[in-house]
């Protein structure tokens, strides 16, 4: 084989590469909305159940409590996986 050719394929290889490795980003927008759909449940699970127990105008169950809770650990830490250094897309 000639040099023109392996020169040639070794460019499209890079190319290719490079393309797909472009494609695979998620849009910054993408995130975005991500981050806003968690907030929005940690509100939903906050403000609905919890702050109503806390203020007392609900009555207090422990299995809720501990449902909701459990909910909002996850939810707290889903807005900012998204972004992070060590999520590769």
């Amino acid at each position: 084989m000639s040099r023109k050719w392996i020169t040639t394929g070794m460019a499209l290889v890079v190319g290719l590469c490079a393309t797909f490795g472009a494609s695979a980003q998620v849009k910054p927008e993408t995130i975005v909305k991500w981050r806003q759909s968690a907030m929005a449940l940690q509100g939903k699970y906050f403000y609905a159940y919890l702050r109503p127990v806390a203020q007392g105008k609900m009555p207090y169950d422990a299995n809720l409590v501990a449902r909701n809770v459990g909910y909002l650990d996850a939810l707290a830490k889903m807005p900012w996986t998204a972004s992070s250094p060590a999520r590769k897309t």
